[in-house]
């Protein structure tokens, strides 16, 4: 029994040590060795940004396409070798090619040799995700396919101004959107009225570490430029210029390309930054009006009836819950700046809030990234996000408890 105990120790050890050192069978007689993350110098991710990350005195810096390299996001950096150092052997039936399209990673090493990866999309459940390394088959960590998902922007920590926001007393926003921010012993106001402190702080962390992608020249012909002038405890100034939408700006430390988030949260208008709901109230009436039918309901006591088209039983959580939704619907609670000054309007509700009172929100069409454009009463246009959207604009077949 004993012999037998030392046998299973042993044979057990050996697995251990075979798995921490990741040698990988692949044909009979041939072993490959992933490297260690001390050995790599660069990491290059084949695509059409290019993106190259690679090890300076400094630290790590990330470039695209020739440009000029700038500070990368260490953390990020370190998470996605730590990730291939975890790196185990795969059954033969786990290839890149079956979960979806494998895509390279090129270590290159201190002392001049290379290691191409070809890593395939996870697996869902988020148990790992496939890849080959010159014919040996391997399992890695689901965190390395997400990492590979990052576009450039997404790799960057250059910050092009660097404020304590404890320091901010006031800022000033001319050029396309007009606003005034101030700190006061109560919080902080904007425009003269009480403005939600979450989406301020939010709001105001873009200008205080304003990230950049590299150098690039001012565009003084930019269809949109906001010029925000910070003002600090001490008395000092910071003035930071955007042009949007070609998200460039301009710093005391020069002239940057900057992602063109930074334009969309930066845009922010007073509705956002004061962050009131649109109703504020449930209403007792609603109309929704798009293209392929629309619907009209109003509440009656505790029950909504539908009174176009009519003879149709509502369910009743379904109808409450869009009251509720529209009551509560607000700028979302990180601002995403202000919409396109025009847009086509794809659907339209419209509230009755009291006796004679009503309230029109005119929705467009979501952006690339997922925004909503609308304008509430005909005001000026700001985004939603898709999340807040969708609640509130729902088919006729979702309200109605049966056929």
């Amino acid at each position: 029994m004993r012999s037998e105990t030392i046998a299973v120790g042993v044979c057990a050890g050996l697995l251990v040590a075979y798995l921490a050192v990741v040698w990988l069978d692949t044909d009979p007689g041939r072993l490959v060795r992933l490297p260690t993350a001390e050995q790599v110098v660069a990491v290059a991710l084949p695509s059409e940004e290019d993106v190259v990350l690679t090890r300076a005195a400094s630290g790590w810096t990330v470039s695209a396409k020739g440009e000029a390299p700038i500070p990368a996001a260490e953390v990020l950096v370190d998470a996605l070798l730590a990730g291939l150092a975890e790196a185990a052997p795969a059954p033969p039936t786990h290839r890149p090619e079956a979960l979806g399209a494998a895509r390279p990673v090129v270590l290159s090493l201190r002392d001049g040799d290379s290691v191409r990866i070809e890593v395939g999309r996870r697996r869902p459940g988020g148990h790992g995700c496939p890849a080959e390394v010159d014919g040996a088959r391997l399992d890695l960590p689901s965190t390395v396919d997400w990492l590979l998902d990052r576009p450039l922007e997404g790799w960057t920590r250059a910050i092009v101004t660097d404020l304590d926001l404890a320091d901010i007393v006031g800022v000033e926003v001319g050029g396309s959107i007009s606003l005034e921010v101030a700190r006061t012993e109560d919080g902080w106001l904007v425009d003269g009225l009480p403005a939600d402190p979450h989406r301020v702080r939010v709001w105001l962390s873009y200008l205080a570490h304003l990230p950049a992608l590299g150098g690039a020249p001012w565009d003084p012909d930019a269809d949109a430029i906001l010029e925000a002038t910070v003002a600090l405890a001490d008395g000092t100034r910071e003035a930071v210029s955007l042009a949007c939408p070609e998200g460039l700006a301009r710093t005391k430390s020069g002239t940057w390309r900057v992602p063109g988030l930074v334009c969309t949260r930066l845009a922010a208008t007073r509705v956002d930054l004061l962050g009131a709901p649109f109703l504020g109230v449930e209403p007792f009436g609603i109309r929704l009006e798009r293209e392929g039918g629309g619907w009209a309901m109003e509440r009656r006591g505790s029950d909504w009836v539908l009174v176009e088209p009519g003879d149709r039983l509502l369910d009743h959580n379904a109808t409450r819950l869009v009251a509720e939704y529209l009551a509560d619907l607000a700028p979302p609670p990180v601002p995403v700046g202000a919409g396109p000054n025009t847009f086509e309007t794809e659907a339209t509700v419209t509230a009755t809030i009291a006796e004679g009172e009503t309230l029109a929100i005119a929705f467009g069409a979501p952006n690339s990234d997922g925004l909503v454009p609308v304008a509430v009463d005909g005001g000026p246009p700001l985004y939603l996000e898709q999340y807040q959207v969708d609640p509130v604009l729902p088919r006729l077949d979702e309200l109605t408890a049966g056929p």
